[in-house]
């Protein structure tokens, strides 16, 4: 196994704890108390955090679950795990992460939170045809979605339903970033 330089793994099983990738990176604690600033720690993720993925912050969540809904991603940061939406044949909602967004950001400074955008494929890309771009009300694009999802929206705007709005802008002034929240109906 590679080792990257920022995460450097011992040889033989891996230990998220010895690697200093524990998901307390992901805004959680350590499963076993510690006391690192004179404070007991529980393995509870922050409210903020659960709302930042659209998730109840009165709910519950096994460690598992939590990477799975939050794609591992921080609240802060674009790495993560994309889904590929293997499987997901009922209706359910998610937030997508809108690739492209720092370009478009000077066209839709007055976009608002809870805006409705809509999902429109794009089959003339030349760079991939197919591309489904987010647009709002008015035409202007706002984004387009992962690349590696974009298949499978394609197939639920041709053969289900897709109603979906703003849901969070933030980020840097350099690296700016759209989250949308999506229901979908795949119907597939």
């Amino acid at each position: 196994m590679q080792n990257y330089p920022r995460f450097a793994m011992p040889t033989g099983r891996f230990d998220p704890y010895f690697a200093g990738i524990w998901p307390g990176n992901l805004m959680l604690k350590p499963p076993e108390p510690a006391k690192t600033d004179g404070r007991t720690h529980s393995q509870t993720p922050s409210k903020e955090f659960l709302k930042r993925f659209g998730l109840s912050p009165e709910a519950h969540f096994s460690i598992l679950s939590l990477l799975a809904y939050t794609g591992a991603r921080l609240s802060s940061d674009s790495f993560g795990i994309s889904e590929t939406f293997d499987g997901f044949d009922h209706p359910f909602r998610y937030v997508f992460d809108i690739a492209g967004y720092r370009h478009y950001r000077e066209h839709v400074l007055d976009l608002d939170e809870r805006e409705a955008v809509f999902f429109r494929p794009e089959p003339s890309n030349q760079d991939d045809p197919n591309a489904v771009e987010l647009v709002r009300q008015n035409g202007g694009r706002v984004g387009y979605v992962n690349r590696m999802q974009a298949r499978t929206v394609l197939r639920w705007l041709q053969h289900g339903n897709i109603e979906a709005w703003v849901f969070r802008i933030n980020g840097r002034s350099v690296y700016p970033r759209l989250f949308v929240m999506a229901d979908i109906e795949p119907n597939c």
